[in-house]
């Protein structure tokens, strides 16, 4: 139940968001304060005047980088590989969250008092000895963390005004009674369902010519030959470039060196942890042992704050005092402490290389740019420097909807499209470069305007129209046919229809179930038992009756009913919160720049 309804929550926006009570960002009271230089020009995104520049980014995706490595073991990403597979824009779609947030909370003066802080410090078990607070013990933890207490301070009224911010937000997430219950029966209830599907491809239909042409004349519109262009295209894409550069050991060694300390891997910790049912149990345990789960070499920033303090504030082989988690009692074993370090060179080597080729390639396209350019200040031709930097082209034919003459979308970037098709004929364009680096130049040789094509022309594209459309009014007659009959519970006998019989499905299995079982019941939801409907999809036409359903007693499944309940109102919590964030991004005037943050480099 918790699983299904999580996976049909819109709620991505929400897993950000919520991360940032998580997620502190350094000894700050907000991030906005700490991105506030950089040039706008410089920035892959805005806040009103708080600027994010490619440097702020970098350093980010870079941490987030250090925090994934020392959890892969050994098979690192590259700065290179996580901007491919989207780590930055995560990281700065969390970045621009936390921002609006701390400029709310500025705003509205939203903030606990060191008093409140304080007294939250002085009942920490991870502060005490015995059950008493421990000044010392305090300062060697922030000391530890390398923290003073301005920071740590400022770090607790931060997360607290957050979670004050968030306990409003959630206000009123509790789903009335009187909703809550038809809901659950919808999502809980078996239903059985009798199927007859109706193949289009099994109908056959026979067009006559004179029909062809009626179909034509009245939708000769629907006929027409695009605009097509010829030309030829120069494109200097650094991917072709980089399994031509070469690199050598000396200068993957450089670039280690270089890179070393932005590979660094964060301090790790393997620890075991045991749960108890009571505190007494627990603390019996702290004193004579514990055995439960091992977790090996696991980072601070990948665990919960709480336990990552007790965790990161304890010594080598000691027992921790037992300490409240999910409703039990736990009690950890520091393991070993695994420090800080870099990989080696051979551990880094594959990543390094790729990264020093993807350079090296987008040299190379500098260079021959760079003539380019040069040669077009003089006045050469698009003919004239192809010939005479004897640069490499590709011939151009492709209509306005981008296909080739075979119908085939041809496989080159959407804006060279879009800029070929505004030049006239024998046109050339400006030496351009995409975001990712990728330069180029073209001719326009010929331009032939769009056309209604002859009936000859469009005689096969015809044909295949009329006989789906005649498919789909035997199909439908057919359909209508049927559910007369089910409607009176006769039986099928039509060769033209295969029957099915779904048997107890709900929202809760379905998505176990076949794809063409999904579609059925989610036509059929709506359909009181006896009752006959229509599914149209492009190959099949289904006919549904609904021949049973079955209810989910809730005073026999009480604990299902609360977890429904509370999963709900979490639904609903996220889609406020998503709402909010949404709102505040428009408020304080959020810009982003997808290129820029494409074109990031190390």
């Amino acid at each position: 139940m918790l699983k299904f309804l999580r996976d049909n929550a819109n709620s991505w926006i929400m897993k950000i968001f919520l991360g940032i009570l998580v997620l502190s960002f350094g000894a700050f009271w907000g991030i906005s304060e700490f991105f506030t230089g950089g040039a706008s020009q410089n920035a892959v995104a805005s806040v009103g005047r708080i600027h994010i520049s490619k440097q702020d980014l970098q350093r980010a995706v870079q941490q987030e980088i250090n925090r994934l490595n020392s959890l892969l073991k050994g098979q690192n990403i590259t700065f290179a590989q996580a901007v491919k597979f989207g780590v930055a824009n995560q990281v700065l779609i969390r970045t621009i969250n936390e921002i609006v947030v701390d400029l709310f909370m500025r705003d509205l003066s939203l903030s606990v008092s060191d008093k409140v802080i304080a007294q939250l410090i002085y009942v920490d078990p991870i502060f005490q000895n015995g059950s008493e607070f421990s000044k010392e013990k305090f300062k060697n933890i922030l000391t530890a963390n390398k923290l003073n207490e301005a920071t740590f301070f400022a770090t607790r009224r931060r997360a607290l005004s957050q979670m004050n911010l968030f306990s409003a937000l959630r206000t009123g997430e509790t789903v009335p009674a009187g909703l809550l219950y038809p809901l659950f029966q919808a999502m809980t209830q078996n239903r059985s369902f009798r199927v007859a599907k109706i193949s289009l491809q099994d109908i056959a239909v026979v067009p006559d010519e004179r029909g062809l042409k009626d179909y034509y004349e009245k939708n000769i519109q629907r006929f027409a030959k695009p605009e097509t262009r010829t030309g030829n295209l120069l494109l200097l894409d650094p991917k072709d470039f980089e399994g031509k550069v070469r690199v050598s050991n000396e200068e993957v060694k450089a670039y280690y060196v270089d890179q070393k300390e932005g590979l660094k891997q964060p301090e790790t910790r393997t620890f075991t942890i045991a749960s108890f049912p009571n505190e007494k149990e627990a603390k019996a345990a702290s004193k004579i042992g514990i055995k439960g789960d091992k977790h090996e070499k696991i980072a601070e920033a990948s665990m919960p704050t709480d336990l990552a303090k007790r965790i990161f504030s304890m010594e080598k082989g000691t027992l921790s005092k037992p300490f409240k988690l999910d409703n039990q009692y736990a009690v950890v074993r520091l393991d070993q402490i695994h420090q800080a370090k870099a990989p080696s060179l051979s551990e880094a080597k594959k990543g390094l290389l790729a990264d020093l080729r993807r350079q090296k390639a987008v040299d190379e396209v500098a260079k021959i740019t760079a003539k380019i350019e040069e040669g077009s200040n003089q006045g050469m031709s698009f003919k004239e420097l192809v010939r005479t930097y004897k640069l490499k082209t590709i011939p151009l034919a492709v209509d306005s909807h981008g296909k080739d003459e075979n119908g085939k979308r041809v496989n080159i970037p959407e804006d060279i499209l879009k800029d070929f098709f505004t030049m006239t004929e024998g046109g050339e364009n400006q030496l351009t470069e995409l975001p990712d680096g990728t330069s180029y130049l073209f001719v326009v040789k010929k331009v032939s305007p769009a056309r209604a094509l002859s009936f000859k022309e469009a005689r096969l594209t015809v044909k295949k129209e009329y006989v789906q459309l005649k498919r789909l009014e035997k199909a439908a007659q057919t359909a209508e046919a049927t559910k007369a009959l089910m409607e009176q519970n006769k039986t099928l006998k039509q060769s033209s229809l295969a029957l099915l019989n779904v048997k107890d499905v709900s929202f809760l299995n379905a998505k176990k179930a076949s794809e063409e079982t999904q579609a059925i019941l989610r036509a059929g939801l709506s359909l009181q038992k006896g009752a006959v409907g229509i599914l149209p999809s492009p190959k099949y036409i289904y006919v549904i009756q609904a021949t049973g359903i079955k209810s989910l007693p809730i005073e026999k499944n009480v604990g299902l009913y609360k977890a429904f309940r509370e999963d709900l109102g979490q639904s609903i919590s996220q889609s406020l919160y998503g709402g909010f964030i949404h709102n505040l991004k428009d408020v304080y005037g959020v810009v982003t720049r997808p290129a820029l943050i494409q074109s990031l480099q190390r």
